[in-house]
Order: structure tokens, then C-alpha cells, then sequence
């Protein structure tokens, strides 16, 4: 894996980058010192492919002026924002420590527990039973880990909801996932995300575009669920796929999959793996 570029350098003249510590669909995080006066910070800098929509670059920049409007004990200070005379765009907050993802699941037994049942489960087809915490997040790695933990907490945001909805917004997450992997042209955790949030609205209440609001997704999964991706965006022709798929529009589904390069057989093979995911996923939380 290429090392990430900005990893050492000073941005203008004041942020040393020292580490990266989270990365987002519009931005990554760094942890870095402040020149000037030698603490450590957390500075987010926009990713460079975003700079060509002047409306995102915009809206990161109202993100920073709002959050520094905020001023509460639980709510992190905003320091600085700028842009660099080579377009990088910055904010500048300050950095809380807290515990990482992996200590969190060790310390909450209910995770825990979710997690060796999981690890456990026919989906991996373990020789021996995975008995500690340790191992089970090794045979997920970070990336399993965060998926994990969206789909172990799902059930508590749909509490007084219907499990079908539960299922179903599973059930499109890891249908969108193989449809994106088998037709090898977008990152499967975009798709997996764009599926799982597709019933957010249902979920909540509330109107989708209210829903989006409240958390932060990649701009192409925000922008397909809103209805205003083009309509040639690959992960908008999935996501249509998969509803068409669920209303049984045969016809839709052979044009969009065409669309896609994914053999008709291959959509059926493809929601049939998601539908065995779903029922063993399910069985762990």
C-alpha cells in the first residue's frame, strides 16, 4: 500500500502531519502538532478528488464554521480552517483521546459476546472455535471490524421497528456488496454502506433527506440515496438494480445489469449469497 503522501509534511506553515487516525468519505483525520505552540491536534483535509465540485469544498467549509459556532464540554473546539496555497483544505479541531474501536468491543461483553458468536458462525468455516476477543478481531481485520459493528448496532436503532426492516436493510447491503464485487468497478464497503442506509428514513421517521443529515456518507452513496446521482453512476444503477430485483421487474433488472457487466445468472447467485449472509449475520445479533 502506497504511503500516504501527506503523512510529515507542514501545511501552511503551521500543522505538522504526524499520523493518520480515521478516514471518512469526504475527508481523512491526522493527528498533528501545532507548530507554533507545540500541542497536538486533529486536522481533517478534504480529499484532493473532492476539490473538483466547488459545492462539496463549500459545504466542508460551512461544516467548520458551524462547528466552531458550537461551544459545549461535549463537543471538540474548533481551531483553525484554511486552504493552502496548493488546495489543500483544512480544518483544524481538537484531538480527544479516546479508547480505539477494538478496545471498545473487548470492554462491552454484549459486543463481545455478538462478536464470538459471529466469528463463530458457518460464514467462516472455522477448524476450532475462536474462544478470545483477540483472535476474532484478527480473522475480521478493520475493515470487518467496522462493518461488524454497523450491522451489530442496526438492530438498536430499529428497536421498536419490524425485524423485516432489520433484514432488509442488511439483505440490500450485502446484495449491493456482490453486485459491486462481481462487476469490479467500485469499492464493495460503498456499496455495502449506499444498502445499508437505503431504509434509513423508514428506520428513523423521518424523510431521507432529514436522515442524511444527521450522519456523514460518502458523497456518491448520499447522492444515490437523495435521487440526484446521474443516472449512469454505477452505484446508482446497483442500487436501482437491487430495488428492482426486490419488486420482482425482471425486465429493469436484465437492462441494469447489462449496464453493469454482470451476467443475469450472477445477480441470482449474487442475492443468494446475500440472503445466506443475512440469515447467519442475523442468528450472531
Amino acid at each position: 500500500m502506497p504511503s500516504d503522501p501527506l503523512l510529515g509534511r507542514v501545511i501552511d506553515k503551521k500543522y505538522r502531519i504526524d499520523a493518520q487516525i480515521g478516514l471518512g468519505g469526504m475527508a481523512t483525520v491526522y493527528r498533528a502538532t501545532r507548530l507554533h505552540i507545540g500541542d497536538v491536534v486533529a486536522i481533517k483535509i478534504l480529499h484532493a478528488e473532492l476539490l473538483r465540485d466547488p459545492k462539496l469544498a463549500e459545504r466542508f467549509q460551512r461544516e467548520a464554521q458551524a462547528a466552531a459556532r458550537l461551544k459545549h464540554p461535549n463537543v471538540v473546539t474548533v481551531h483553525d480552517f484554511g486552504v493552502c496555497e496548493d488546495d489543500v483544505v483544512y480544518l483544524v479541531m481538537e484531538l480527544v483521546e479516546g479508547e480505539n474501536l477494538r478496545t471498545m468491543i473487548k470492554d462491552d461483553v454484549s459486543f463481545s459476546y455478538k462478536l464470538l458468536r459471529f466469528t463463530n458462525s458457518a460464514l467462516f468455516a472455522h477448524q476450532s472455535e475462536i474462544r478470545t476477543i483477540e483472535r476474532a478481531l484478527l480473522v475480521l481485520g478493520e475493515e470487518g471490524i467496522r462493518r461488524w459493528v454497523a450491522v451489530a448496532a442496526l438492530p438498536l436503532l430499529a428497536a421498536d421497528k419490524p425485524h423485516e426492516l432489520v433484514v432488509q436493510s442488511l439483505l440490500r447491503a450485502r446484495f449491493a456488496e456482490e453486485l459491486g464485487r462481481t462487476g469490479g468497478f467500485s469499492p464493495p464497503p460503498i456499496c455495502f454502506q449506499m444498502g445499508l442506509f437505503s431504509l434509513l428514513d423508514a428506520l428513523l421517521d423521518r424523510t431521507i433527506e432529514y436522515a442524511l443529515q444527521q450522519i456523514r456518507l460518502a458523497p456518491v452513496v448520499e447522492q444515490t440515496l437523495l435521487g440526484t446521482a446521474p443516472s449512469e453512476d454505477r452505484v446508482a444503477i446497483v442500487y436501482a438494480l437491487v430495488c428492482c430485483y426486490e419488486l420482482g421487474d425482471w425486465d429493469t433488472v436484465t437492462v441494469l445489469a447489462d449496464q453493469l457487466g454482470v451476467p443475469a445468472v450472477a445477480v441470482g447467485e449474487a442475492y443468494l449469497n446475500a440472503a445466506y449472509w443475512v440469515a447467519e449475520v442475523t442468528a450472531g445479533i
